[in-house]
């Protein structure tokens, strides 16, 4: 391998990097932007979303994750699709919460 393919490797490597933590950044804001009763809601609702994925095609077996991996998920799907879904995109712009103290796969509130 070359030194210019070692140096691009590089570069997207640590791109890459700065865009995974670009979206946990974001799905910590989102999840910081919810009020408790939000945030008891959404859990439910993301959670029996996947079970209801699950069982819908076949997956009658399947391991199902921990609820806080699937409100994790189901958050960063959202800002993926955030035209799909604007109210829960928009929380933090709306409320003007831009950091995060909290994290969605914690399972705290």
């Amino acid at each position: 391998m070359s030194t210019d393919q070692l140096a691009a490797d590089e570069t997207l490597m640590a791109y890459l990097a700065a865009r995974d933590q670009a979206r946990a950044n974001a799905t910590r804001a989102t999840w910081d932007a919810m009020t408790h009763t939000e945030k008891r809601l959404f859990r439910e609702a993301a959670v029996m979303g996947y079970l209801q994925g699950m069982w819908d095609h076949g997956n009658h077996d399947a391991k199902i994750p921990p609820d806080r991996v699937v409100v994790t998920a189901v958050i960063a799907a959202i800002h993926a699709f955030d035209d799909l879904y604007p109210f829960t995109a928009g929380l933090t712009r709306r409320r003007g919460r831009n950091t995060a103290s909290t994290d969605p796969a914690s399972g705290q509130e």
